[in-house]
């Protein structure tokens, strides 16, 4: 293998332990682009994965014109007061390097090298949870939500590999060793908007039906293995809620119930999910702004009784509303929104163009888009530019998957 693809590996496992690093890999899969777009290779490829790329590609571009759009509208473009604009910049680029990878690349070791990426994100996935094992979740590489989720990307990569019939059987069983060890690093980590994501694995054997020939010949005992699994999942997290931050979480509503107390982890974010919807109403079609949102958070409760000044003093030191869906909605109103959305249908989108050809890519698609709009229930992660970086990632690991899964029946 050339070099700077064992680099490109290195990065790729080493993903989950510094936002830098993911920086880095998002920098290399551009400038590989770049380089074979530009400089060798003159044979395109073009087929179900190329347009996939290519439409990726327009998508993140018309979201990232949206968002410049609702930025320009209360004069934020050139002072963005959001992480929309970079995320979207994030995106761009990493969609672009993507598209020029998998139109251009050759490779002469498909399989080797297809299982060379698993073995990268296994490895990332251990990283994590070794990581959370030893580590407090405020000293994790980025917010405790926007790292989860990048696990959870790993976690539902692996989970399609599991059931790719052109992959080895011990590839596939490490496959989905990867994946249960990524479910138990968000669980150690103690991450609740993640958790819904773990129910994927079932999810996809239930949609995919008995379409897999892996699935065909294993079909009762996986979907057994797993009913059993999450059975003992939710067991564990009854007898564990403590651990696992549900038993608080409980409390916290009962808190804003009983007390209308809001300074709890759980209670500012149903004090600002009001707010947002609130705010909402008021301008569902541009929004408020940016600079706007900040101001009515960082005064929310102000001027009230003294009673509610003090049950809101936390989410006066917030900056967001702690929920992707409506921060969007504030900040630009249904456009902004729009924008947003597309992200989530775009994922789908491409899953689609895939999904004759590369069915277990169509899945993986599918499964980022879950992950995607599950986590930013609770969070804002395109406020973090870890999160931008490893969703661009995660697009361009299952479009060059799909590529070398192409090639392996046709050696270039």
């Amino acid at each position: 293998m050339h070099p700077v693809w064992w680099v490109a590996l290195i990065l790729l496992a080493l993903c989950t332990a510094h936002s830098k690093v993911a920086g880095a890999l998002w920098g290399l899969m551009f400038l590989v682009g770049a380089w074979l777009e530009f400089k060798a290779r003159p044979a395109i490829i073009q087929d179900p994965v190329t347009r996939a790329a290519k439409t990726w590609l327009l998508i993140c571009m018309i979201v990232l014109a949206i968002w410049m759009f609702c930025a320009y509208m209360f004069d934020e473009l050139l002072q963005p007061q959001s992480g929309e604009l970079n995320a979207g910049m994030r995106l761009v680029v990493g969609a672009l390097g993507g598209w020029w990878l998998v139109r251009r690349i050759r490779c002469s070791a498909p399989e080797r090298s297809l299982t060379a990426i698993n073995f990268a994100l296994i490895a990332s996935c251990l990283v994590a949870l070794f990581i959370a094992v030893t580590e407090d979740r405020a000293t994790y590489p980025s917010n405790a939500i926007i790292w989860s989720s990048a696990i959870a990307f790993w976690m539902v990569i692996l989970t399609g590999e599991a059931i790719r019939p052109l992959l080895a059987q011990r590839v596939r069983h490490l496959c989905m060793t990867g994946v249960l060890v990524g479910i138990v690093a968000i669980l150690v980590s103690r991450t609740r908007g993640a958790y819904p994501v773990l129910l994927w694995p079932l999810v996809l054997l239930i949609v995919s039906g008995t379409g897999s020939p892996i699935l065909k010949r294993h079909w009762r005992g996986l979907v057994t293995a797993l009913v059993i699994g999450s059975v003992m999942l939710g067991a564990t997290a009854s007898w564990w809620s403590d651990k696992l931050r549900l038993s608080e979480a409980i409390s916290d509503v009962r808190g804003v119930q009983q007390e209308g107390n809001f300074n709890t982890s759980t209670g500012v974010r149903v004090y600002l999910l009001t707010l947002g919807w609130q705010v909402f109403s008021e301008s569902p079609l541009i929004g408020i702004g940016a600079t706007e949102r900040k101001r009515r958070i960082h005064t929310a409760g102000l001027g009230e009784s003294r009673g509610i000044e003090e049950a809101t003093q936390s989410a006066r030191k917030l900056g967001h509303v702690h929920n992707a869906y409506l921060h969007h909605a504030m900040d630009g109103g249904v456009i902004s929104l729009t924008g947003f959305l597309l992200t989530i249908g775009g994922l789908i989108v491409i899953g689609h163009t895939l999904r004759r050809h590369h069915s277990t890519s169509a899945y993986q698609l599918y499964g980022i888009a879950v992950v995607h709009a599950v986590t930013n229930i609770s969070s804002v992660n395109f406020s973090h530019n870890y999160y931008s970086l490893v969703l661009a990632i995660s697009v361009g690991v299952v479009l060059l998957q799909a590529r070398l899964a192409g090639l392996i029946d046709r050696p270039s």
